[in-house]
């Protein structure tokens, strides 16, 4: 979310390199929670290795581009993201929490946009409002 809030405001350029900058970031926690995992069992290391890097590049991947989606389509195309990325498709998703989740990825979104691109960039976040917060405080708005 915070790659699609930096993109509508940096040049090419810069947002280029703070994307490669995530990213190098997301693999370097893939790699000590790998580590972590199988600390105790440097056989089964070995032989997942491999298999946990590409399963990981390829949620990574399926991720950026379903997410991408629904963040510039409307609510359904978002949910339809929802469904195949975070609920893997599963027939028994309730439609309900694919609801609530679209709902707080729209309000997380909406908070982004308010934060200015170099106090983001500089600080990052102090505080990530939590859930349940960004929701009430949209609706009381009506936002939502």
């Amino acid at each position: 979310m915070i790659l699609t809030r930096l993109q509508q405001t940096m040049e090419a350029y810069s947002y280029c390199y703070v994307k490669k900058m995530i990213t190098q970031n997301f693999h370097h926690d893939k790699t000590n929670r790998y580590n972590t995992v199988y600390k105790d069992q440097p056989s089964l290391k070995l032989k997942r290795r491999s298999n946990f890097r590409q399963l990981y590049y390829d949620v990574y991947m399926n991720s950026l581009f379903e997410y991408d989606d629904g963040f510039l389509g409307d609510d359904k195309y978002l949910a339809a993201a929802v469904w195949r990325a975070l609920y893997l498709m599963e027939d028994e998703a309730d439609i309900i929490y694919i609801e609530r989740v679209v709902r707080y990825i729209r309000a997380t979104l909406h908070f982004l946009d308010k934060i200015d691109t170099e106090v983001l960039l500089e600080r990052g976040l102090d505080n990530w409002e939590p859930a349940d917060e960004i929701v009430k405080k949209r609706l009381k708005l009506g936002e939502i």
